[in-house]
Parts: C-alpha cells; sequence; structure tokens
C-alpha cells in the first residue's frame, strides 16, 4: 500500500531567479587617493622592518613619533595603606599635587599613602593622566 499525495493544487513554486543575478556586478574604481601611494613609500617600509628598532621603539626613522608611552601604576592595597608601584619620585610627586593628598611617603615598597586618599589618587591616575592602573588586594 503507498500513499499518493493529495489532490488539488501542487504546492511546488517555480524556481525565481533575482532579475540583477545577469547583471556583471562592477565596483568603483580605487581612490585617486589609493592610486597615489608610491612604490618608494612601500619599499621605504619594507627596508625598515630590516632595521633595528631605534632607542623610541619605532623601526621607521622617518614615521611620527609615538605619542606618549602609557604609565602603568601598580596599585596594593592594604588594611589601612595602598601602595603605589611602578612609578618615579617625580611622577609620584605630580600625582599626589594633583589629587591634593599631602600624606605620602616612600618605603622600601614603593609609594603609600593613607587608604583614604586612595580614591583621589586613582582617580587622578585614570582619568586626569590617562595612566593604566592595576589594582590588588594584599593582606599586610
Amino acid at each position: 500500500m503507498s500513499v499518493s499525495p493529495p489532490a488539488g493544487p501542487s504546492f511546488e513554486l517555480p524556481a525565481v531567479r533575482p532579475q540583477h543575478a545577469n547583471t556583471p556586478r562592477t565596483w568603483p574604481p580605487p581612490s585617486p587617493t589609493a592610486l597615489a601611494a608610491p612604490a618608494g613609500l612601500r619599499r621605504r617600509q619594507d627596508a625598515a622592518r630590516r632595521l633595528p628598532p631605534l632607542h623610541d621603539g619605532r623601526r621607521d626613522p622617518i614615521a611620527r613619533t609615538p605619542a606618549r608611552p602609557q604609565t602603568l601604576l601598580q596599585v596594593q592595597v592594604g588594611k589601612r595603606t595602598c601602595w603605589y608601584l611602578g612609578i618615579t619620585r617625580a611622577q609620584a610627586k605630580a600625582l599626589f599635587k594633583r589629587a591634593g593628598v599631602t600624606r605620602h611617603m616612600h618605603d622600601g615598597r614603593g609609594w603609600c599613602t593613607p587608604i583614604e586618599d586612595a580614591d583621589d589618587v586613582l582617580t587622578v591616575a585614570e582619568h586626569a593622566l590617562r595612566w593604566h592602573v592595576a589594582v590588588e588586594a594584599v593582606d599586610r
């Protein structure tokens, strides 16, 4: 016993071809600025990759100097004290002065302030000075 399809209209849809299928796809020509890149520029960049790095990390002496190296401020938060590691004396003095912190000192680990002033220091470092800040909780 085989089952035959139900009688009635056919449910097969005719194959419809989009109208744009027969037209070739054309891309716009390259812009004049893309065409104007000289071959000498590519040769200079290839040669710069073979050079040893300069004192600021660049390999191409003609290229722009990098904006400014980002300062990474490592902060260790203890029970009553915050230690600021990875900054120089001049950076620490400027940071504390800008944050309005008067109670700070340098000990064997680095610069430190009371925990009450840590929020001001971290806010100035992250938002005003645009430093990268890594905070770690320590048990001291």
